[in-house]
């Protein structure tokens, strides 16, 4: 069912641990200082981003469609996060 932890995993398994780590941390250290609406917004667009370093770091292609939906994402996540009282 799952894959066996050899010698070649364990570095990118521990590599993996430490950004959820580090992730988790900034996640509940924003808490303090933003709303949790705010916090969770942002936290959200991970998708969009993973989408963003495929194209630049692997890449990947982008139709027009799939990158008009990045836009509009990240455009309606801006206007919630700095229109809103």
């Amino acid at each position: 069912m799952y894959d066996d932890i050899t010698r070649e995993n364990i570095v990118p398994i521990g590599i993996r641990m430490a950004q959820n780590s580090f992730s988790l941390i900034a996640n509940y250290a924003a808490l303090k200082y933003f709303s949790l609406t705010t916090v969770s917004m942002v936290m959200n667009l991970s998708p969009l981003v993973t989408v963003i370093f495929a194209f630049l770091f692997l890449k990947e292609r982008l139709k027009l469609s799939e990158s008009i939906v990045i836009v509009l994402g990240f455009s309606a996540v801006t206007l919630m996060i700095l229109g809103g009282n």
